[in-house]
């Protein structure tokens, strides 16, 4: 009898914890419902490789952090018909729902359609009777007390998209469009994942998965991790994967936050921030922000605020030094001085690029003036040009395809100077233009330009044995952040909170032992928050209220 007890006991705990682990959305898995589709072997199109692992994989992974899933594996019509019945019936006591598709998707006058596999497009008619409207999906989960997830890997090449518009005529095909369309407008408390842009077309990839659903499997198991902030992890891979050939896309209407895997392992007891430090003067703020950078505005500023400081020579010094290598718009002279560059009034069409940080290291974007047929590139001072290659799309200027205007770097790498050549429409190459790659400061600028475009997301607040303040977000990026303050029912912002070292290796993974909220007290209705910057500016205040 003891040791039957002591087993009950034991299972009893066994789902009291598993249970626990996902109070952030809900109670139990029947208030987190997912329905799961992948459609390959298609019978009047071409048979596609990975839908049906695709959706396994995700059936997979939606099990394991706490949903309840049904899924559909190569369904006619009536057979996906029949489980999205199910699957809104469902959704009506969720507070979490989530559809995950794979397979062919096409849009016509806007409006997008998941194919079944026995689907025949013959006239626009069949367009009803064929296929499953998702604009009409849509229509049914639009209830703002439920969260509701589509996540859609169907922007492939699809013969039946093409069949469909050349059956339609001349004056109709154009209402047929590759890929899957946005959506500016979608109803409250709704997310909306496509695997790439609207419009654009997905790659299968080399394996078993797609690159989409890869990064997404991978994604969606992190505890603590935001379902918006989990597709911008899941955006940089697939672009890192295929060399900014795909870029995922997403909108949302959701009105909270939503962790798909919980919110991790809350301890119950008090967390207090570390006391205040003593804060320097501002001058020596700011010349501790800016001391190693690599951009001359900077000192000048510096110069412009505090002329009588002690740092004022070595800022005059390194402004001098900076300006003579800033010359990454402008084509290169030998033994031309920066006035004379400056005094030219020949046309500058040297390029701009954009560094984003990911897993597996650095995609640089770069930007031309003009139209382009070829770019090539190469490192430092030495060595030999590389050519980018080229991407499956025709630049409507030049009747080309269009140059790959992306690289990849190592995560490692350290600061150099990026040397970029590129041929024009006439066959005239240009360059080489130096851009100067200083890893430190594109990761800042990259994650501040993030924080600043999501701060609705900067805290929330949860209740779970008391009352929580997480702030996930702001550890993600902490690599922008010098120190972030808050105030509890005040607008005055007066503790600080500790965040971990930045990490250039993984810079928005958070560390295993790290604590990403506070216990306040239950009382408290409303958080004041403000962030300092590295380079030493101060946000504007943000208030977040129960």
């Amino acid at each position: 009898m003891t040791r039957r007890i002591g087993h009950r006991v034991g299972v009893f705990l066994a789902v009291f914890i598993a249970a626990a682990a996902f109070m952030c959305v809900a109670a139990s898995a029947q208030e987190r419902v997912a329905l799961v589709v992948g459609n390959a072997k298609y019978l009047n199109a071409n048979v596609l490789p990975n839908p049906g692992n695709d959706a396994r994989a995700m059936a997979r992974t939606l099990r394991e952090i706490g949903f309840d899933v049904a899924e559909g594996f190569d369904l006619d019509r009536n057979g996906m018909e029949r489980l999205v019945r199910e699957f809104l019936r469902k959704t009506a006591t969720a507070r979490v729902a989530l559809l995950f598709y794979a397979g062919h998707g096409l849009q016509v006058d806007g409006r997008n359609y998941l194919v079944p596999v026995d689907a025949r497009l013959e006239s626009p008619s069949d367009l009803n009777f064929e296929t499953i409207e998702l604009d009409k999906i849509l229509e049914n989960l639009n209830d703002a007390s439920r969260a509701n997830i589509i996540i859609l890997d169907a922007c492939r090449d699809n013969p039946l998209a093409r069949t469909f518009a050349a059956r339609l005529g001349a004056s109709r095909s154009g209402a047929v469009s590759s890929g899957l369309a946005g959506y500016s407008n979608l109803g409250t408390g709704t997310l909306i994942a496509f695997s790439t842009a609207p419009g654009a077309v997905a790659l299968d990839g080399k394996g078993a998965n797609s690159p989409f659903t890869r990064a997404l499997a991978r994604h969606m198991r992190t505890p603590g991790l935001e379902v918006r902030q989990m597709l911008t992890r899941v955006r940089a891979d697939v672009a890192a994967e295929t060399q900014s050939r795909q870029i995922p896309w997403d909108n949302s209407s959701l009105l909270g936050e939503v962790y798909l895997a919980g919110l991790g392992r809350p301890e119950q007891q008090r967390v207090d921030a570390p006391p205040v430090a003593p804060q320097p003067a501002a001058e020596e703020v700011l010349w501790g922000a800016i001391k190693d950078s690599g951009l001359s505005a900077m000192f000048q500023e510096f110069l412009k605020k505090y002329p009588d400081s002690p740092h004022a020579g070595e800022a005059r010094a390194r402004a001098d030094e900076l300006k003579k290598s800033e010359v990454a718009m402008l084509p290169p002279a030998a033994g031309a001085q920066i006035d004379t560059l400056k005094q030219s009034t020949e046309p500058t069409n040297g390029p701009i690029a954009s560094f984003t940080r990911h897993n597996g290291g650095w995609t640089v974007v770069f930007s031309f003036a003009e139209p382009t047929t070829g770019i090539s590139w190469r490192l430092g001072e030495t060595g030999n040009f590389r050519e980018t290659g080229f991407i499956d799309t025709l630049d409507p200027r030049t009747r080309k395809r269009l140059p790959n205007p992306a690289i990849q770097l190592d995560a490692d790498q350290a600061a150099t100077t990026i040397y970029v050549r590129y041929v024009d429409a006439g066959g005239n190459q240009a360059g080489p233009f130096p851009i100067r790659f200083d890893p430190d400061g594109a990761l800042e600028r990259e994650q501040r330009k993030i924080l600043e475009m999501t701060a609705g997301s900067w805290l929330s607040f949860r209740e779970f044995n008391g009352l929580l303040l997480y702030y996930t977000h702001l550890m993600s990026y902490r690599c922008a952040i010098r120190q972030v303050r808050i105030g509890l029912d005040s607008a005055v912002p007066d503790r600080a909170i500790a965040l971990p070292p930045c990490n250039q290796k993984d810079p928005m993974a958070i560390p295993s032992d790290a604590q990403p909220y506070l216990k306040v007290p239950p009382a408290t209705r409303s958080v004041s928050v403000e962030i300092t910057y590295r380079d030493g500016s101060v946000s504007e205040l943000k208030t977040f209220r129960r």
